[in-house]
């Protein structure tokens, strides 16, 4: 079960009144058991005080044996209690809170940034764990916050990750270089990088500019044993695009694909920034991208970029709140409304191309649309792009206001 603890600890001198210690919140997963060469995801939830708002200004992991990566969560839609296996490593109603590979440590927020939870709010925090010794494991894993006072007015913090999938990495390469490049499409002031490898590893470079820029933001010698969340304050310009290089070396006989194992390969990144709006990143699935936010200016592919299967196409407007509104992978048609989400730009060639948001009722997205999904998550879609099952509780016009 999920282990909660809050702290009001006082320290106390000889000569000075008693300061309060910082409050602290705790989230602690069920004790885990892995036996030689087990590898699972476990998830565990647990729900914010319903008294007042949570603010939080640092999280620090404690990890237990075998766990490879952190995942700390708010839940859009609701998840079951306690401790379970979960064998999805993201689900779009989870919205990123602080992620960690292998001992990344305390994330400290600068002064006067934090991150605003509501009142009563579940979080998950999901572990991917993997024993690679020739004994069993018994252990447990905590995460704990700390707060700041629900009154404070903080600039929020947030996340925008980088996720590069068409990793490939040769029998018997030695720093075999995958890159992307990426435009966020937003001003963004970081203030801590997290970069991602897995065991074949050798260095990781993130650059300002194209792929072949020299102007690095973080770089570092991999260590599959040491991932830290590393301090780093640069500023990006809505219009400037970052790079991430990755190097893998595989001395095997046998090419080491993009997986989430440990024995696969991963090249990504996470930069914590601010002043946060949505969640959002770049994924780099090996797609040509259209000229709107390409770096590299890529012409767009097919008879006008947009795959046949989306049932929204150009010039579409959306409904009063954006959902159906035509989007392309990184053009930046969905930003300021309250569908700023295109789903063209988490997957180019899955085949829709529209702005849309989260939800998990069909109230919330507006007329001519309905939340549409299931467990692993739920977005808005105009009615007509729905599956037969989800169309019938649109309450207006079918066409999601489109043109």
């Amino acid at each position: 079960m999920a282990c909660l603890a809050l702290s009001t600890l006082v320290s106390c001198g000889d000569s000075q009144a008693p300061h309060p210690a910082p409050l602290t919140w705790t989230i602690a997963s069920g004790e885990y058991t892995l036996a030689p060469g087990e590898e699972k995801y476990l998830c565990t939830t647990a729900t914010l005080p319903a008294d007042r708002e949570t603010l939080i200004t640092a999280m620090a992991p404690t990890y237990g044996a075998g766990t490879h990566h952190i995942f700390f969560a708010q839940t859009l839609a609701p998840e079951e209690s306690g401790t379970f296996e979960c064998r999805t490593l993201f689900r779009t109603t989870w919205a990123p809170l602080y992620l960690g590979g292998v001992e990344s440590g305390r994330l400290e927020l600068p002064q006067g940034v934090g991150i605003r939870l509501p009142r009563g709010q579940q979080v998950l925090i999901q572990l991917h764990l993997q024993n690679a010794t020739a004994a069993p494991i018994r252990a447990r894993t905590t995460l704990t916050a700390t707060l700041a006072d629900p009154a404070s007015r903080l600039v929020p913090a947030g996340i925008f990750g980088l996720d590069n999938r068409t990793v490939r990495v040769p029998p018997r390469a030695m720093n075999h270089r995958t890159a992307m490049s990426c435009r966020p499409g937003r001003d963004m002031s970081v203030f801590a990088v997290l970069g991602h490898m897995h065991k074949y590893g050798s260095r990781l470079e993130f650059v300002r500019g194209g792929m072949e820029s020299t102007d690095a933001l973080y770089e570092t010698d991999w260590d599959f044993g040491e991932q830290p969340t590393t301090p780093r304050n640069f500023s990006l310009r809505a219009d400037e695009s970052v790079s991430l290089r990755c190097f893998h070396s595989n001395p095997t006989a046998v090419e080491v694909p993009y997986g989430e194992s440990s024995d696969q390969e991963m090249c990504a990144a996470v930069m914590y920034y601010t002043p946060f709006d949505q969640l959002d990143g770049c994924i780099e699935d090996g797609t040509v991208r259209p000229d709107a936010g390409a770096p590299d200016g890529a012409a767009i592919p097919g008879d006008g970029g947009v795959p046949p299967s989306s049932c929204v196409q150009p010039g579409e407007s959306g409904n009063e709140r954006g959902v159906g509104r035509f989007c392309t992978p990184r053009g930046g048609e969905c930003a300021g409304s309250a569908a700023g989400l295109c789903l063209a730009a988490l997957a180019p060639s899955a085949g829709q191309w529209f702005c849309t948001t989260l939800c998990t009722s069909d109230d919330s997205c507006g007329s001519g649309s309905v939340c549409s999904g299931d467990s692993r998550g739920r977005v808005c879609m105009p009615a007509r792009c729905a599956p037969s099952s989800d169309a019938g509780a649109a309450t207006s016009d079918a066409s999601g206001g489109g043109s």
